[in-house]
């Protein structure tokens, strides 16, 4: 037989603040300074919890809040239907920052969610997983992001974002700087969720209306009958002073 594969070390632990543990066989375990960590294992941090993981290479990366990760077994990979990959996260919830250390061309790490996989050779990086989708932010260098459902893929640079979410295009838009609450693109197609592709990720329901995503002035649109159907936000950020709200409508009557 093959006998049974052992767990390698990947990378270690540092800076842990708050609630912050490993899931064992044991369960819940509170990660200890300096840990190490091997493949497979999860890392999960609480509402006050804060965790960077480091790798040998100099690579970082640093869990947020509420955040669930898996490191992944690259030689789980070295299969011919596989693209291989050096070192890689599976993100089960919250965000993660990274500064990936460059990284040879045929072994990029890898970030994936239940919805995207990102291809990263070296770069500055924020991924996190927002209502409906996977949001992808590059400081600096490029990545690839790919959405899993369809294989559709992007190439986002440095100060652009995507999101990997059904129904929304695949794009590489430019990062907003002035401090924007909620941006609906409605791009969708199906469903009762509006995506939010402000930083905020914040989840938007439809109620009533249609999608027309090939029918406004901008890419979607949605059709509202002006009394009982609208967009519903319940908890979006509430601006310290004024706010503007900017849209195209076609009025009917």
């Amino acid at each position: 037989g093959r006998g049974t594969r052992e767990a390698v070390v990947v990378a270690l632990l540092e800076g842990a603040q708050g609630v912050v543990y490993t899931l064992t066989d044991r369960g819940a375990v509170p990660v200890a300074p300096g840990q190490k960590l091997l493949s497979g294992q999860q890392v999960q941090t609480g509402g006050d919890g804060r965790v960077t993981i480091r790798y040998a290479d100099g690579t970082r990366v640093d869990l947020g809040a509420v955040t669930a990760v898996a490191l992944l077994d690259p030689t789980l990979m070295d299969r011919p239907d596989r693209v291989r990959f050096g070192k890689g996260l599976f993100l089960f919830e919250g965000g993660v920052s990274a500064d990936v250390a460059k990284q040879p061309g045929d072994r990029p790490m890898v970030v994936v969610t239940s919805r995207a996989r990102v291809d990263v050779l070296g770069t500055s990086l924020t991924v996190r997983e927002v209502s409906g989708g996977t949001r992808v932010e590059v400081l600096k260098g490029l990545v690839r992001a790919t959405r899993r459902a369809d294989k559709v893929d992007a190439l986002v640079g440095a100060g652009q974002f995507a999101v990997a979410a059904p129904g929304v295009p695949l794009d590489a838009t430019p990062l907003l700087t002035d401090r924007l609450l909620l941006w609906l693109r409605l791009d969708e197609e199906t469903g009762n969720g509006a995506f939010d592709a402000s930083a905020f990720g914040l989840p938007v329901r439809r109620v009533g209306g249609r999608w027309r995503p090939r029918e406004g002035r901008v890419g979607g649109a949605i059709d509202l009958d002006g009394r009982r159907d609208y967009l519903w936000c319940a908890d979006y950020p509430k601006p310290v002073a004024q706010m503007t709200c900017s849209a195209w409508v076609l009025a009917r009557s």
